[in-house]
C-alpha cells in the first residue's frame, strides 16, 4: 500500500510540475521557488546523499531498505516527470510545424511570427531540458537501488556462508550441556523466586479466575469442540449418499476445526500462564517462543490431514493409499515439528542471551531429524506410485520423454527433497550452522507452500467437475476453466511465497513487485503489468460491445427491415470486422502506446505481406470482396470445383461448405472470386429439373405425352408457370427418346422429385402397357462342337484351359435399347 501510495503521489506531483511548466516562461522557469528546480534540486540532494551512503558501505540492512523504498518513490517522480513532459514536447512541436519552416538567411520575417516562434523555441527549449534532467535522474536512481540491491544480497550471501564451530567437537557439547542445565537451573530459580514473591502471588490470586477461564476455555476448545466436528465430518465422509459438494464442505470444516480450535486453545493456554506470573522470564520466554512456533504445527496438521486424510479416503486429494497417506501426514508433522523447535530456540536463545552452542548441538538433531522425515516422504512419491496415480494401461509403454507435467513436478521435488536431506546434516557438520538453518527451513517453507497449493486447486478443480455437471453449455465451459485460472491464480501468488521461504524479505518482495508493476522498456515502449491489462481489458470490453451490437443487428434490427439473409450476414460479419478493428486500435492507444508508431510495424510487416503472407492477404481481400458483393450468400446451394454443398459460414479467409454428405468442404475465398462457381439459389429458390425418357418404337407417342404431362402436373413441387414442356427429342437406335422439362418451387428438393417422378412414371407405363426398352445382347460361337471334343479330352487335372483348342468368335449381334435418361453419344447404339 506504501508503495502503491508512493507512486501516485509521484504521478500527481508530476502533473502538477508539467502544468506549471506549460505555463510559465523560460525565464519563471528559473526562480527559486518553482516546484520543477525544487524537486530537481532535491533530486540531487537525495542522490548525492546515497551515494555517500553506499561509499561507507556501514549502513544497516534496514536502513538500506529504506533507503532504497526512498529512491524508488523519486525513481517514479522522475520517471512520471518525463512521461508527463513528451505530450507537450510533442505540442510544441506541432505548432512549430504548423507555423512552417523558418525564413532563410537574409530573409525578413513578420514580427509577430517571429515572436511567436522564437516563444515556442523557448518553451520547447525547457521540456526539453525538464526532461532530459528527469530522464538522468531516473537513470541515477536506478543503478542506486541495483547498487543497494547488490550490496543487500552480498552481505546474505556472507552470512549464510559463514563457519562457526562443528558439532563434530567434543568439547561443544560439554558446553552445550552446561548451557541447557544452566537455563534450568535460572527457570527453577526464577520460579522458586516468583512463589516466593508475596506480590507477584498476590497479583497471581488477582488474575487467577481470568487464567483459569482462559485455561478451561482453551481446554474445552482443543478437546470438546475439536472432537464433536471432527465426529461430524467423519460421519459425512462415511455417508455414501453425500454429494461431492458436502464432502468438499465437510473437508473444509474440518481444516478450520482442526486449524482454528487448537490455535486458539494454544494461545488461550499461553495467555493464561502468562498471565499467572508465577512461571518466571526465561520459561514464560520459552513458552511464548513455542506458541508462535508450535502454530505452524497446528497449521501443518489441519491442511495435512485434508490433502492426506489418513483417516478418511472419502476426502482424500492425494492419490495415494492408507499407510502411504499415514506415512507422508506423518513426515509433514515431523517436519513441521522440527521447524517449530529451531524457530523457538533461535527466538528465546536470542533473547535469553544465551551462547549458540546449546543452538548448534540442537540444530544437529533437528537436522538428522527432518533429514529422515524428507527421505520418508520421497519413499511416498516413488516412481511406481507416481505413476500408479496417473498412468492408464495404454499409457504404461510410452517414452520418458512424454511423461506428465504432474511427473516430472513430483520427479524434481524427489530429487530436491534428496539433495536436501544429504545436503543440511554435511553444512551442519561443517560448522555452516547459518546455511544449513536457511536451506532446511526454505525446504520445509517450500513444501507447505507446494501443499497448500495443491489443496486449494484439488477443491476448485472437484467444485469446478461438479458444477459443470449442472450447468448449461455455455457456462459449463467457464467452470473447466475455473481450475486453468486458479492454477494461474495460486502460482502468481506462490511465487513471493517461495521467494520468501529462500531469503528474501518482505521489502525485497515488494520492491520486485513495484518494479514489475512499473515495466521495462523494449525498443522504446514501454511494458508493464498495467498497461498488458489495460489493453486486455479495453479490447476485451470492445469485443464483447461488438458481439452486442452483432445481436441487437442480427436478432432485433435487420429481420425489421425487407433485406435478404446475405444481406444480414455480410452486414452483421463487417460490423464485427470494424468493431474488432476499432477495440484494438483503442485498446493500444489506452495502454499508452504511440499509434504513430504503428505505421513503422506496418512498414516492416508489409514486406512479409507481400512474400510469405500474399496468400492469406489475397484470401482476405476475397473475403471482404464477398461480404460486398454477395455473389454466394449463406445458406446457397453452390457447386465449386465439382462439389456440391450449402454455404455454411463465410470467414475472412475461407468459406465453410456443408456437402451433402454433411461432412464440410473449407474453400479459400480467393477460389471463389478467380474460378467458375455455380450458385442454384442466389436469386431465388427456383430451379429446372429435365427428365430423359424412352419407350419402345411399338408406344403410342400421343399417350406417351399425355401420361409425362398428367405426372408433371401431379406433382406439388411443379410449377405450373411456366408450364411443363414435353419434347420429343428424336429417334434413337432402339427407343424414341422424350425430355420432360419442369420448373421446381425450391430447386433443393430436385432428388425427391426426380425419384417421385420416375416411380410416377414407371407405374402410369405399366399401366398403360408401354415398354421401356433395354439392351439386349446376343453372342454367337463358331464351332461349339470343337470346343466340347477339346473339354471332352483334357486329361484328368489339367486346366482345360490350357487344353482347349483356339475358338474363334463369330460375328455378334448387338440389339441395345436405351433406357429412360440415357443417351447415344456417338451414335452406334452403345452409349459408351
Amino acid at each position: 500500500m506504501a508503495g502503491l501510495r508512493d507512486l501516485l503521489l509521484a504521478r500527481v506531483l508530476a502533473l502538477l510540475l508539467v502544468a506549471f511548466a506549460a505555463t510559465a516562461s523560460s525565464a519563471q522557469a528559473q526562480r527559486p521557488d518553482d516546484p520543477i528546480e525544487a524537486a530537481l534540486h532535491l533530486w540531487t540532494s537525495e542522490a548525492d546523499s546515497a551515494r555517500e551512503v553506499l561509499d561507507k558501505a556501514a549502513a544497516s540492512d534496514d536502513a538500506l531498505t529504506t533507503m532504497r523504498q526512498r529512491l524508488e518513490g523519486y525513481r517514479e517522480e522522475a520517471r512520471a516527470l518525463v512521461a508527463a513532459t513528451a505530450p507537450r514536447i510533442a505540442q510544441i512541436e506541432r505548432e512549430l510545424a504548423a507555423l512552417g519552416p523558418p525564413p532563410a538567411e537574409g530573409v525578413a520575417e513578420d514580427e509577430a511570427l517571429a515572436a511567436e516562434r522564437q516563444a515556442l523555441n523557448d518553451r520547447l527549449a525547457a521540456a526539453s531540458s525538464v526532461r532530459a534532467r528527469a530522464a538522468a535522474f531516473e537513470g541515477r536512481f536506478s543503478s542506486q537501488i541495483e547498487e543497494v540491491n547488490l550490496t543487500l544480497r552480498d552481505r546474505l550471501v556472507s552470512r549464510v556462508m559463514q563457519r562457526g564451530r562443528t558439532p563434530l567437537d567434543p568439547r561443544l557439547w560439554i558446553e552445550a550441556t552446561a548451557d541447557a542445565v544452566e537455563i534450568g537451573r535460572r527457570i527453577g530459580a526464577e520460579t522458586s523466586a516468583s512463589f516466593a514473591d508475596a506480590a507477584v502471588r498476590a497479583r497471581a490470586i488477582e488474575t487467577g479466575p481470568i487464567a483459569l477461564l482462559a485455561l478451561v476455555l482453551g481446554l474445552g476448545l482443543l478437546i470438546v469442540a475439536r472432537r464433536r466436528v471432527i465426529a461430524w465430518v467423519e460421519k459425512v465422509a462415511a455417508d455414501p449418499a453425500s454429494t461431492r459438494e458436502k464432502r468438499i464442505g465437510a473437508g473444509a470444516v474440518a481444516t478450520l476445526a482442526r486449524l482454528a480450535l487448537p490455535v486458539s486453545a494454544l494461545y488461550l493456554i499461553v495467555f493464561a500462564v502468562a498471565l499467572s506470573g508465577l512461571l518466571g522470564e526465561t520459561l514464560e520466554t520459552l513458552l511464548t517462543g513455542a506458541g508462535y512456533g508450535f502454530g505452524a504445527v497446528i497449521a501443518t496438521y489441519a491442511f495435512s490431514s485434508a490433502y492426506f486424510a489418513p483417516d478418511a479416503p472419502n476426502l482424500r486429494v492425494a492419490a495415494l493409499d492408507d499407510r502411504q497417506a499415514r506415512i507422508a501426514r506423518n513426515a509433514a508433522m515431523t517436519l513441521s515439528i522440527a521447524l517449530a523447535i529451531g524457530l523457538t530456540l533461535v527466538r528465546a536463545l536470542d533473547q535469553l542471551r544465551v551462547d549458540p552452542e546449546l543452538l548448534i548441538a540442537a540444530n544437529l538433531a533437528l537436522v538428522l531429524t527432518s533429514s529422515a522425515a524428507m527421505l520418508r516422504l520421497r519413499h511416498v512419491y516413488a516412481p511406481q506410485a507416481a505413476e500408479a496415480e496417473t498412468r492408464t494401461e495404454e499409457a504404461e509403454g510410452e517414452a520418458e520423454s512424454e511423461r506428465t507435467l504432474a511427473q516430472q513436478l513430483r520427479w524434481l521435488i524427489r530429487l530436491a527433497l534428496l539433495l536436501v536431506a544429504l545436503a543440511t546434516p554435511l553444512l551442519s557438520l561443517a560448522g555452516y550452522l547459518a546455511a544449513s538453518n536457511r536451506l532446511g527451513a526454505a525446504a520445509i517453507y517450500s513444501l507447505g507452500i507446494l501443499g497448500l497449493c495443491a489443496l486449494l486447486f484439488s477443491i476448485v478443480e472437484s467444485i469446478s467437475e461438479s458444477a459443470s455437471e449442472r450447468l448449461d453449455p455455455p457456462w459449463r465451459k467457464v467452470a473447466r476453466l475455473a481450475p486453468l485460472i486458479a492454477g494461474f491464480i495460486l502460482t502468481l501468488g506462490a511465487a513471493p511465497l517461495f521467494a520468501m521461504a529462500w531469503g528474501a524479505r518482505w521489502d525485497d518482495v515488494a520492491f520486485a513487485l513495484r518494479s514489475a508493476m512499473s515495466g521495462f522498456d523494449v525498443g522504446g515502449f514501454r511494458i508493464s503489468p498495467v498497461e498488458i491489462a489495460a489493453f486486455l481489458g479495453v479490447f476485451g470490453l470492445g469485443w464483447l460491445l461488438t458481439g452486442a451490437v452483432q445481436r441487437v443487428l442480427r436478432v432485433s434490427v435487420l429481420p425489421q427491415l425487407d433485406m435478404e439473409q446475405g444481406a444480414r450476414t455480410a452486414i452483421t460479419s463487417g460490423v464485427g470486422y470494424v468493431g474488432v478493428i476499432a477495440a484494438f486500435f483503442i485498446a493500444v492507444s489506452s495502454a499508452g502506446a504511440d499509434l504513430s508508431n504503428l505505421a513503422i510495424v506496418a512498414g516492416a510487416l508489409s514486406v512479409g505481406i507481400g512474400f510469405g503472407l500474399q496468400t492469406v492477404v489475397s484470401n482476405f481481400v476475397s473475403g471482404v470482396i464477398l461480404l460486398i458483393e454477395r455473389p454466394i450468400n449463406v445458406g446457397d446451394w453452390i457447386m465449386v470445383n465439382g462439389q456440391h454443398g450449402t454455404v455454411r459460414k463465410i470467414n475472412v479467409r475461407s468459406t465453410e461448405i456443408q456437402l451433402f454428405d454433411r461432412s464440410d468442404y473449407i474453400v479459400p475465398n480467393a477460389d471463389l472470386i478467380s474460378q467458375p462457381v455455380t450458385n442454384f439459389t442466389r436469386r431465388n429458390t427456383v430451379g429446372r429439373l429435365i427428365l430423359q425418357v424412352g419407350v419402345a418404337y411399338s408406344a403410342d407417342v400421343r399417350k406417351v405425352e399425355a401420361i409425362l404431362r398428367d405426372v408433371a402436373a401431379a406433382n406439388m413441387m411443379v410449377l405450373r408457370r411456366p408450364p411443363p414442356q414435353i419434347l420429343f427429342r428424336k429417334f434413337g437406335a432402339d427407343s424414341l427418346e422424350f425430355e420432360l422439362r419442369v420448373f421446381l418451387r425450391d430447386v433443393g428438393n430436385t432428388l425427391s422429385v426426380e425419384t417421385d417422378l420416375h416411380f410416377r412414371i414407371t407405374e402410369r407405363f405399366r399401366a398403360e402397357g408401354i415398354e421401356i426398352p433395354f439392351g439386349q445382347r446376343d453372342i454367337w460361337l463358331r464351332n461349339p462342337e470343337a470346343l466340347a471334343g477339346a473339354l471332352r479330352a483334357a486329361p484328368a487335372g489339367e486346366d482345360p484351359e490350357v487344353a482347349k483348342p483356339e475358338v474363334a468368335a463369330g460375328p455378334v449381334r448387338r440389339r441395345r435399347v436405351f433406357g429412360a435418361g440415357e443417351a447415344d453419344a456417338d451414335g452406334d447404339g452403345d452409349p459408351t
